[in-house]
């Protein structure tokens, strides 16, 4: 079962994070059960479990997340990833990450390397007060003012002993050190990407919410593409809206498009018989009408489906021309002009 406080330390720091485990447990009655801590027998990775994805799945449903920011955690490149896929997979509404910062660690440091600004001084009592109100928040747990003020001045009476006992790491070269900062660095934009999608997708939901009908709906989604995908979008509601059509009324929309009427063969030429069979067709199931039938029927709801779905999509096509022209003419190589035979292919598929 998850626990609802994930504690990210390095592994030298081990005596560190255990004293912080036993201020929660003590101070907070905060059950060793629900802190996960790999320094901790019992409270880390089970036996037969995979480590990376035990680790993720703890760090994506923890309620709190406490960063213990030493000089061994700035060295461990485990760490730096673990602290960059805190912020990524978390830091919302329902999840605290709280960075606690160790002498030699300055706050200074945090910025040009984590861009952490509202960290913690480890022994600094008035904010591990804030920090007991969050985790009491967070966690849903109330504990005893009095209790945990004891406990407190105890763990921060052996603070300058536990942190001298530390391990020194030992250095690390500037190319590892460039590559881990470039990978916070991802992770965070990564992050701000994912959170500006999900307020896109928010406002798309609630326009959808307040949307009365499908055109709306439809319309709203478009208004939510770029130019390009929308285009696309639209080249693909054509292409089905000319599927039910007969070959002859297809035709006849390409023609219509090019602002001319549907033109037959002249007699005699080989292709002419085939030509009138499939108007023939085509006025069977009047999707053609007229003496001789070669105008549209636009009373037939899939003459007039493929009528919209083409007056959409050159509405579309002319009101971002400027940048559509330019890519869709170096990819295709053909004119950006529905009356151009092969940009037509292009868009219907046909």
């Amino acid at each position: 079962m998850p626990k609802k406080i994930f504690i990210s330390h390095a592994h030298d720091d081990s005596e560190l994070a255990k004293a912080i485990v036993n201020l929660l447990a003590t101070g907070l009655n905060i059950t060793r059960k629900d802190i996960f801590c790999t320094s901790l027998k019992g409270a880390g990775i089970p036996a037969g479990e995979d480590f990376l994805s035990y680790i993720r799945d703890e760090l994506k449903q923890a309620k709190v997340i406490i960063l213990l920011l030493t000089e061994n955690y700035f060295t461990s490149p485990f760490c730096i990833a673990e602290s960059g896929a805190s912020w990524v997979l978390q830091e919302g509404e329902e999840c605290k990450i709280i960075p606690i910062v160790v002498p030699p660690i300055s706050r200074s440091k945090l910025k040009t390397t984590l861009a952490v600004s509202q960290s913690r001084n480890i022994s600094d009592s008035d904010e591990w007060d804030d920090t007991k109100d969050e985790l009491e928040a967070y966690t849903k747990t109330n504990s005893s003012t009095a209790q945990w003020n004891e406990e407190k001045e105890n763990f921060i009476d052996k603070l300058d002993q536990l942190i001298k006992d530390l391990p020194k790491p030992s250095n690390i070269n500037a190319a590892t050190y460039k590559d881990l900062e470039d990978k916070v660095s991802y992770l965070r934009s990564q992050k701000s990407k994912q959170e500006e999608e999900l307020k896109n997708k928010d406002k798309l939901i609630q326009e959808i919410e307040k949307a009365k009908d499908c055109d709306e709906i439809h319309q709203i989604r478009l208004d939510n593409m770029d130019e390009y995908d929308a285009f696309k979008q639209l080249c693909s509601e054509l292409s089905q809206a000319l599927e039910p059509l007969a070959s002859a009324a297809q035709k006849a929309l390409f023609y219509q498009a090019k602002e001319e009427s549907l033109t037959p063969p002249i007699p005699g030429y080989s292709d002419c018989d085939d030509f009138w069979r499939e108007v023939k067709e085509a006025e069977d199931i009047k999707h053609l009408v007229g003496d001789p039938p070669l105008e549209l029927n636009d009373d037939h709801p899939d003459v007039e489906d493929a009528i919209n779905a083409l007056e959409e999509l050159s509405n579309h096509m002319s009101e971002y021309e400027d940048t559509l022209a330019p890519l869709l003419k170096k990819e295709w190589r053909c004119t950006y002009d529905l009356a151009d035979r092969k940009f037509w292919n292009k868009v219907t598929n046909l």
